[in-house]
């Protein structure tokens, strides 16, 4: 069985522009490749409807209402709908997606008050999908169709009872939460995602970063830590590094061997809502040194904190993120670090610049995602000053 899994896909901006009027958004190359395995899964970040947005806090999404057939049209053929914005348009945009799906042939999973798996039957290859999602948004409650979020006792249960009804030869669980635009996964979702392996999850894949991480193999399990975007065009990942660059995977299935991963390289070009495989090696050879350091606690440790301080700090000294690196190797020197904040000093006054640092310090430690990069970039901080 050949199994594609791409990152985040969002019909946003632009390309929801060339899906209303029939553009072609993926090059040649990735059409084929579609076409020649036997399931293509995106995970499918916007509701398809015209319903209005629900209120909620910060960026809402949706799909015209031709996105399922022109997905059905380019060979994706299942859709992961568990994550925080398939509710933006609220019960009735997540009927309307369903229903669009439905009517082009699309297999979906993920919400509650539906089927709570997906099972694939071919070639004698039987694979089990589930997917869950981070606290975000409506989630099922046992009442209102919705995504899941599994705690991880009815996850196991949920296991044990496909392992029982359907004895599958995979079962690939996918998982949309954790931190943003950081190409190394933190220690919680790492940890959490190698309790997961120990429950009978042979493949899991990650989402919601909406930039590449790396892969590990723990337990004989396969970790996908995150796929990045796919598609995607909205104007605050502009100014993140690696939005618009990432991979998808195919999984080669078989029952008398270990499964195969083939990653393919993509590039979005959000001028022109175009979507195209990157066959650059030296590009790819970058990418895989940044995001395999699962070696060693001692090297994935490292990187992580590296990678927490460009991301936690580089988002607040920069709005381009081209700049990330460089913020990350000028500001990482202690005396630069303290220059900028005698620098603040001199402008704003000491106490109004301590009111100012007290105030987004506590208001990052009180959100879970932000609490994290901010402890990683202080142990990176720490260790750079202890070391000069």
């Amino acid at each position: 069985m050949r199994l594609i899994f791409t990152g985040d896909f969002s019909v946003s901006g632009i390309f929801s522009q060339n899906v209303s009027s029939g553009n072609e958004i993926l090059d040649e190359e990735i059409r084929e490749i579609f076409q020649n395995a036997d399931y293509v899964n995106i995970n499918l970040e916007n509701p398809i409807t015209n319903a209005p947005f629900r209120e909620k806090r910060g960026i809402a999404l949706r799909a015209p209402p031709k996105t399922a057939e022109y997905l059905k049209d380019r060979y994706i053929n299942i859709c992961t709908l568990a994550n925080n914005h398939i509710m933006d348009c609220g019960r009735i945009g997540l009927n309307n997606t369903i229903d669009s799906l439905n009517q082009n042939g699309i297999k979906f999973y993920g919400i509650g008050g539906h089927h709570s798996y997906l099972l694939l039957n071919k070639d004698n290859i039987k694979v089990a999908l589930i997917a869950s999602c981070h606290k975000e948004g409506p989630l099922w409650d046992g009442y209102n169709p919705a995504p899941f979020s599994f705690k991880m006792r009815d996850l196991k249960q949920l296991i044990k009872k496909i392992k029982n009804t359907d004895e599958p030869d995979y079962i690939i669980f996918s998982y949309h939460g954790g931190t943003e635009f950081n190409l190394i996964p933190e220690p919680g979702r790492r940890r959490f995602f190698h309790k997961l392996t120990d429950s009978g999850i042979d493949i899991i894949i990650g989402h919601h970063a909406h930039v590449p991480q790396g892969i590990e193999v723990h337990e004989r399990s396969i970790i996908v830590y995150g796929l990045g975007n796919f598609c995607f065009d909205i104007p605050c990942h502009k100014k993140h590094q690696y939005t618009a660059e990432s991979y998808f995977i195919e999984l080669n299935l078989a029952k008398s061997k270990p499964p195969s991963i083939t990653k393919y390289y993509i590039g979005i070009d959000g001028d022109t809502g175009h979507v195209s495989l990157n066959n650059n090696e030296t590009v790819r050879n970058s990418f895989d040194d940044k995001l395999q350091v699962f070696q060693t606690s001692k090297k994935y440790n490292s990187h992580w904190e590296r990678e927490a301080f460009r991301v936690y700090f580089g988002n607040k000294l920069t709005s381009n993120a081209n700049n990330s690196e460089k913020i990350l190797k000028r500001s990482a020197s202690p005396n630069k670090m303290n220059k900028r904040v005698q620098n603040s000093i001199n402008q704003r006054g000491l106490i109004r610049t301590m009111y100012l640092s007290m105030r987004v310090i506590i208001r990052d430690i009180v959100h879970p995602a932000r609490r994290v990069l901010l402890i990683g970039a202080t142990k990176y901080v720490f260790k750079r000053t202890g070391n000069g």
